[in-house]
C-alpha cells in the first residue's frame, strides 16, 4: 500500500486598494518561511527545557559587553541570584571580581574561544569553576559569551 503523504501549502494573500473602486490582489507562497519558523520554534522550546533542566550548573549568556541577557533556575541557586536580579548586570558583579580583569577574561575568551577559570564564593572557602565561551555570528563577529558555572 501506498502512502499518502500531504504536504501543507500556506499562502500570504495581500489586498491593495488602487483607486476607489479597484482593488488588486498578490498571492505569495510563505510555506517555506513558515516551515522555518515553527522548526526554529520548535528548537528553542527544546533548547530552554535542556537550558533549564540542567541540576548544579549556573548557565547564563552576556551580550557582547559582559551584561547578562538569560539565566537558567540553577542559575539562582548556584550564584544566589533570581533571574530578575541578574539581567542586565554586567557578569563581574555576578562572580564578584574586579571589572579590570572580567575585561580581561573576555577578551581571552574572545582571543582563545572559551577560558577557564575559578572565582571565589563570598562568605565561603570555596570556589565556582567556571567556562566563559565567545559566541559568534555568521559574520564571525563577536555576538556574546555563554557562562557555565559549577560549586566546586
Amino acid at each position: 500500500p501506498h502512502e499518502s503523504k500531504t504536504e501543507e501549502l500556506v499562502l500570504d494573500i495581500t489586498v491593495h486598494k488602487q483607486g476607489k473602486k479597484k482593488f488588486y490582489a498578490s498571492i505569495n507562497n510563505v510555506t517555506l518561511q513558515t516551515k522555518a519558523l515553527r522548526e526554529n520554534f520548535i528548537n528553542h522550546q527544546k533548547m530552554d527545557v535542556i537550558f533549564n533542566s540542567i541540576a548544579g550548573y549556573g548557565i547564563f549568556s552576556l551580550d557582547a559587553k559582559g551584561n547578562v541577557d538569560s539565566w537558567n533556575q540553577s542559575a539562582s541557586t548556584t550564584l544566589g541570584l533570581n533571574q530578575p536580579e541578574a539581567i542586565g548586570q554586567h557578569y563581574a558583579n555576578i562572580l564578584n571580581m574586579e571589572m579590570e580583569k572580567a575585561q580581561t577574561l573576555l577578551k581571552m575568551a574572545e582571543y582563545c574561544g572559551w577560558i577557564a577559570f575559578q572565582t571565589p564564593i563570598q562568605e565561603e572557602k570555596s570556589s565556582n569553576e567556571t567556562i566563559l565561551s565567545v559566541i559568534r555570528d555568521n559574520n564571525d563577529c563577536i555576538a556574546g559569551f555563554s557562562v557555565i558555572t559549577k560549586a566546586c
